[in-house]
């Protein structure tokens, strides 16, 4: 992080401008790669916190913006990856109503 962010209080004002600032681009970017808006919500979030947390390797003098849109497109395709494969799982496990104990 640079160093006129050093102390807690710059470093919250910062990241604030950050999220304001980027949250929608991010949540829209999921959006358009994932096709569901829960997810998207999800994947925003999380590319939020992965971005706060390694902050500190962000270098500055490069392009923040896609650096973020960077996480995005990865972490959407990790995620759609992901829930394919759930789907492929449970997809092959069929279930009848017969097969579920009758709670009393």
């Amino acid at each position: 992080m640079p160093d006129e962010f050093a102390n807690t209080s710059s470093e919250k004002n910062f990241w604030e401008r950050i999220v304001k600032q980027y949250a929608n681009r991010i949540a829209n970017l999921a959006y358009r790669l994932t096709g569901n808006p829960v997810d998207a919500e999800d994947i925003s979030q999380e590319v939020l916190f992965r971005a706060y947390r390694k902050l500190d390797l962000f270098q500055p003098g490069t392009n923040l913006t896609a650096w973020l849109l960077r996480i995005t497109v990865n972490l959407s395709k990790n995620w759609k990856r992901y829930n394919r494969r759930r789907k492929d799982i449970h997809a092959d496990t069929t279930i009848s109503l017969e097969d579920i104990p009758y709670p009393y």
